[in-house]
């Protein structure tokens, strides 16, 4: 394609990247709260639910800020966690191990592919851009909302024929001297590239001669071209700290009682802690002032416990297997949800990725070597890197085994029947958060326990058993 092919399209990608504002939207605030940003779309929950600008005060005072979309993504985002080993395998050119070795430390590529992994898991796509700055190859990744693939294919809509990188805003004075923030962004072919707004205008363009998109676009659903926005996923991040900030603003209440008063006059009343309702009764004969309290309450545990198995059952809808636990963290506390996801089984979805990232490391490092020789690098050997310039890429990863409590519980049986451990290890695995101390007297306690109940039981055996005197 040439420069003037990607002219031609400016005005259908233009209305593209209108149609997408609000998946851009999305992506845009997932990656805000991941990187620390809650506590923004918080507030702004809270404004449009509640009225009272009062309560709505009180309640921002109150804020629980747990962010269980960085908890999910962290879980998720495993596949960099294995040692990667990255070899030239089918080649026959023994400087190509050297110049590899020399750009996989210059890439940074195993950092860079982890941050990649967890963008991913963010938004289910994740963009990687291979650079070539000051004589060295570099990458960057861009998350879903700085980029959109395009294809003006009829038969094939997976397939990319365009990219679309967002770099920022042009803001232009129209006829009523009025500014208009109009979407600044370069579009990507094969062969070309322009730099452009969505007001149509042509700021530069280029060649870059890659023969291909020069970007690795990873995409989780193989069945469109990019994937829907989460819409479900940013729901429930935000739902679990609001429901988490009701509780504590109901909490507020039942901390305090509410004083009331009939017929009294309360204008200069001293307030403790700062509630007062005043009531007048009219009609009747022989009214009276009259002081009293009312105590509001909230099940907390209820609640609590309603929010665990919400979350546990998203969880689930998400592959994140957590059956095993509903039984253990039935929702007594709030660490049941953070327990839940340390322990789910995502080795499915591990074993997924890995197949994918190792698929996009391949196009990575063919996008790498044509960029290395486009750029016509001059080295004293004056080498091209040729087809065979690509590593075997692979991930030595532990098979992660997932316990339940009752195979727990089993396994320390056994462990203690054929003299494997110590009652005392045992108690310490059951209960990892005592301390030496308190398993020492939990131990003397179950030891009472058990010397109480065999003397009870020999009692029992004696009743009415008559002796040798009888």
């Amino acid at each position: 394609m040439s420069i003037e092919s990607i002219k031609n399209e400016l005005s259908n990608i233009t209305a593209y990247i209108n149609n997408n504002l609000n998946y851009l939207k999305i992506n845009k605030i997932l990656f805000d709260i991941y990187n620390d940003r809650l506590t923004k779309y918080l507030v702004q929950a809270i404004e449009a639910e509640t009225k009272s600008d009062a309560t709505k005060e009180e309640i921002r005072a109150r804020l629980c800020t747990i962010n269980i979309l960085k908890k999910v993504v962290g879980k998720l985002s495993k596949v960099y966690n294995a040692k990667v080993a990255r070899k030239l395998l089918f080649s026959e050119k023994p400087f190509y191990q050297d110049i590899f070795d020399e750009m996989e430390v210059n890439l940074k590529i195993t950092h860079q592919m982890k941050l990649a992994n967890e963008l991913f898991n963010v938004s289910s796509c994740v963009a990687i851009e291979p650079t070539f700055i000051n004589g060295k190859n570099e990458i960057s990744v861009i998350p879903a909302h700085q980029f959109l693939p395009y294809t003006n294919y009829k038969n094939d809509t997976t397939h990319i024929t365009h990219f679309i990188k967002f770099i920022g805003e042009d803001i232009i004075k129209n006829n009523n001297n009025e500014d208009v923030v109009y979407i600044r962004y370069i579009v990507y072919d094969n062969e070309s590239w322009i730099e452009c707004n969505s007001n149509g205008e042509i700021h530069s363009s280029g060649e870059h001669m890659i023969g291909e998109i020069p970007f690795v676009y990873i995409n989780k659903n193989k069945f469109l071209l990019k994937p829907y926005e989460d819409e479900d996923t940013l729901h429930m991040t935000l739902l679990l700290p609001l429901m988490m900030t009701d509780l504590n603003f109901a909490l507020r209440f039942q901390s305090h009682s509410i004083v009331y008063g009939v017929n009294v006059d309360a204008k200069n009343l001293s307030m403790t802690p700062n509630s007062f309702w005043s009531f007048t009764s009219n009609g009747l004969e022989g009214d009276k002032p009259l002081i009293g309290t009312i105590n509001p309450s909230v099940d907390s545990e209820k609640m609590i416990a309603t929010i665990n198995h919400e979350f546990t059952l998203w969880l689930d809808t998400k592959n994140i297997k957590t059956n095993s636990l509903k039984q253990s963290y039935s929702g007594d506390t709030l660490s049941g949800i953070s327990k839940a996801i340390d322990n789910a089984d995502v080795n499915d979805i591990i074993e997924q990725d890995t197949e994918l990232f190792k698929s996009a490391e391949d196009n990575l490092w063919n996008l790498v070597r044509k960029m290395y020789n486009s750029n016509l690098i001059q080295n004293k050997e004056n080498i091209i890197l040729e087809e065979d310039f690509l590593p075997s890429i692979i991930f030595y990863r532990k098979d992660a085994v997932i316990e339940t409590s009752k195979e727990k519980l089993e396994n320390i049986i056994t462990k203690l029947y054929n003299s494997f451990m110590t009652r005392k290890m045992a108690i310490k695995e059951l209960y990892p958060d005592l301390a030496d101390e308190e398993i020492d007297l939990l131990l003397e306690e179950i030891e009472s326990e058990r010397l109480q109940e065999r003397d009870n039981n020999i009692n029992s055996n004696t009743d009415g058993i008559p002796t040798n005197n009888a």
